[in-house]
């Protein structure tokens, strides 16, 4: 049954799966017209020898990346992921909630410290500034 192998790889197989793609626009078009909506510097990102996690690239056309219609396509199906199943239990965790107003309270606020700024009153002859606490009953001058 050899020869009932060959004619299942073949049919797998199209009749332009060994057409060269030359250039990241090229190659980032072509996946977006199999319907995986891919842009041209994405591609570039891929195909980029340091991150290398594109389509199988076939060689250089000078500085331009190429490769053929048939390894994007293999390439595209590599990244599609299964369908995660949900059970009743995930169901019910994911319908939990946690009742989180106690533990804001306590949370610093975000954000830069504001700078305190001094206030200058013209008619007096000293500086005030607006975080200084009034003087306690103890403090004597």
């Amino acid at each position: 049954m050899p020869g009932r192998k060959m004619e299942r790889d073949q049919m797998d197989e199209r009749d332009d799966s060994n057409d060269p793609l030359v250039g990241n626009p090229a190659l980032a078009e072509f996946a977006s017209s199999e319907g995986f909506s891919t842009s041209t510097s994405s591609m570039q990102k891929y195909t980029s020898p340091a991150i290398n996690t594109g389509p199988k690239l076939i060689g250089y056309y000078g500085k331009l990346p190429t490769s053929t219609k048939g390894l994007v396509r293999t390439w595209i199906k590599s990244r599609m992921r299964p369908v995660r199943q949900v059970t009743q239990s995930n169901q019910e965790a994911a319908v939990a909630t946690i009742d989180t107003s106690d533990v804001t309270a306590d949370r610093p606020k975000r954000g830069r410290r504001r700078k305190v700024v001094p206030e200058v009153d013209t008619t007096a002859s000293t500086i005030t500034t607006t975080s200084a606490a009034p003087p306690s009953a103890g403090d004597s001058e």
